[in-house]
Order: C-alpha cells, then sequence, then structure tokens
C-alpha cells in the first residue's frame, strides 16, 4: 500500500524571488487575478499572500473597479447644480 502525504501540494513551492517575478507579471498584465492565475498556474490564494507580503497594491483596473476620487467641497461649491 502506497503511503499518503499528509499535505497535498496541488501547485509546486516557489521562491520569494519567483513569487516576486509572478507578481510583476501580473501588475504588467490586463487580467484579473483570477485569469491571471489560471493562466500561470498558480494559487490564488497563495498569490494574494505574496502580493499582501510584498505590499504590492493592484497596478491596473479590474472589471469590478471600485475607485473613488476625493473632490475639494471649495471646488464643487463654484458649480451649482441647476435643477
Amino acid at each position: 500500500m502506497k503511503a499518503k502525504n499528509p499535505i497535498n501540494h496541488r501547485f509546486p513551492r516557489r521562491s520569494a524571488d519567483e513569487w516576486r517575478s509572478i507578481i510583476q507579471g501580473y501588475s504588467s498584465s490586463d487580467l484579473t487575478v483570477d485569469d491571471f492565475c489560471k493562466q500561470q498556474s498558480v494559487s490564488k490564494t497563495q498569490f494574494v499572500k505574496w502580493r499582501n507580503r510584498f505590499n504590492e497594491p493592484l497596478q491596473h483596473p479590474t472589471k469590478n473597479n471600485t475607485d473613488f476620487i476625493q473632490i475639494d467641497n471649495n471646488v464643487v461649491s463654484q458649480f451649482p447644480i441647476e435643477q
């Protein structure tokens, strides 16, 4: 009978340098995290963990972009809303 490995690694282990390279590749792509991870055959969970470890924010907009900009109230008051 074959001994079972208690840890089932679906994805190979990668070094920190390999993860940095993968994350930099994502930053220059126009893919979502899901699509990029599938394309690169990497675990999304591990990708997010390493991206957070390197403090790498998303470098490009995603399909569900919810970025906001701050508006100065003084500028807004110069343009009254017509009804």
